[in-house]
């Protein structure tokens, strides 16, 4: 047995001890589910590693497996199963852990995601997917890989069936009134804006339903929903396989003046009715100040803030 064999056995080995000892440590379960996921690589430094870490080669980079900046590149497909099991028993004994909800998420994106690449790497039957109303760019890869009767199977789980399962059940079990709920939601609004995935926009429409949900009902957290919703145009990009998105406002020019008008218009509405209350005029105001010192240059888009929060116009 060769020395790097042994040491992930022992790794493991004492990683599955101090869960023993420790069953209510999400940390412990992380990282043990970072073990099956990247086997080869040392456990990160840092407190609460990203199990599912699936980072996106830079644009016109066709190497997928060449680090960035120390980052792991691995993700192993044969751990996945590993993983989940983890991850899930942890949610038995942990089941309002924010971290091990978040994680779980980005492992099935990760894995779907990951069986897509593997697929187009080997050549498996890569063509024109049918819409059956679902996006045909995500059925795309794998024709026949799960055998003759299972095209359903594959096409349930690279349209994201299992994701949106996912992100229901942690939506369920982290309710907004908790007291990181919505800190949670937003949590997993800026993880998947930036998530090298064809999902993304599918995920992020389950986060935004129950985020309509929660704005009709009329509390502070409401305010904070809604405000999410309004703002999203500015911060939501489709997935491009030949850029990674690092955050941030994605628009430009016309379209991002355009979008700062209606946010500002809606902001003026709801304070002018009085049905967004003291958390909504909070949250409008910071909002629209931190507007102001970022296009503090581009003319246009401070005579958009102006115009469209202006009562006198």
């Amino acid at each position: 047995m060769s020395t790097s064999i042994r040491m992930q056995a022992r790794r493991q080995k004492l990683t599955f001890s101090a869960l023993h000892h420790h069953p209510l440590s999400s940390t412990l379960y992380l990282l043990l589910s970072y073990h099956h996921l990247h086997p080869n690589s040392p456990f990160p430094g840092s407190s609460i590693p990203s199990t599912s870490k699936l980072d996106l080669p830079s644009a016109g980079n066709d190497n997928d497996n060449e680090d960035d900046e120390g980052e792991v590149a691995g993700f192993s497909l044969e751990g996945t199963a590993s993983a989940r099991t983890n991850i899930l028993l942890g949610l038995r004994m942990i089941p309002k852990s924010e971290d091990l909800w978040r994680e779980y998420v980005k492992l099935e994106l990760g894995w779907v995601e990951g069986l897509r690449r593997r697929w187009k790497v080997l050549g498996v039957n890569i063509g024109s997917a049918d819409n059956e109303g679902m996006d045909p760019d995500t059925l795309t890869g794998g024709e026949g890989s799960f055998g003759p009767g299972g095209e359903d199977a594959r096409k349930s789980i690279l349209s994201g069936q299992l994701i949106i399962h996912a992100l229901n059940s942690a939506l369920t079990a982290i309710a907004p009134t908790d007291s990181n709920g919505m800190k949670f939601r937003i949590s997993l609004v800026d993880m998947l804006r930036t998530y090298p995935s064809a999902l993304r926009s599918k995920c992020l429409e389950v986060v935004y339903a129950d985020l309509e949900r929660i704005s009709s009902e009329g509390s502070d957290i409401s305010s904070e929903a809604r405000f999410m919703v309004l703002t999203k145009e500015l911060y939501d990009r489709p997935y491009d396989p030949e850029k990674k998105d690092e955050g941030g406002v994605v628009l430009e020019g016309g379209e991002l003046v355009d979008a700062i008008g209606r946010v500002g218009k809606e902001i003026r509405t709801v304070a002018k009715a009085g049905t967004g209350g003291t958390r909504w005029l909070d949250m409008a105001g910071d909002w629209l100040v931190s507007q102001m010192d970022l296009c503090s240059d581009n003319a246009d888009l401070v005579r958009s803030l102006h115009y469209s929060t202006n009562p006198l116009y």
